[in-house]
């Protein structure tokens, strides 16, 4: 804590909270201290970087999507052709194995856009390309 900040908050602290969680501080405090977190979130964001990837690769074969790539995120966003509501088309994702929801059903406006919301977190990458590739390959066919 700050000098300046200290009695402030010691103040706040005895009015609000007389039992600190010592204990789960102590180890939190160890855990950024000694660098732990910082390997984690690198961990997490190879981690999502490589499903990320896994999800593009496989949606690749889909000649009819348009995907954008995120840089960060757990999410990225797939356009459908005019052809194909998004509504039916995540109905055919989930049945593929993907984690998707209609972009129109987040729409605030009166002509929402068509596309997929697909998520690609919590998956192996190898999972997340074969279920992409099964969706690219049935939405070919519509």
């Amino acid at each position: 804590m700050p000098d300046p900040l200290l009695e402030t908050i010691m103040a706040l602290r005895s009015r609000t909270d007389r039992s600190p969680p010592t204990l789960a501080e102590a180890a939190l405090t160890d855990l950024l201290r000694e660098g732990h977190f910082a390997a984690h979130l690198r961990r997490a964001r190879r981690h999502a970087q490589a499903a990320r990837d896994a999800l593009v690769a496989g949606l690749s074969a889909a000649k009819n999507l348009s995907v954008a790539v995120p840089d960060q995120g757990l999410h990225l966003v797939a356009g459908l052709p005019d052809s194909l509501a998004d509504t039916a088309a995540a109905e055919i994702a989930r049945g593929a194995g993907l984690g998707v929801r209609a972009l129109s059903s987040m729409a605030v406006t009166n002509a929402p856009r068509q596309g997929l919301v697909i998520g690609f977190s919590g998956f192996a990458p190898e999972v997340l390309q074969a279920a992409a590739t099964r969706f690219a390959a049935a939405i070919s066919n519509n």
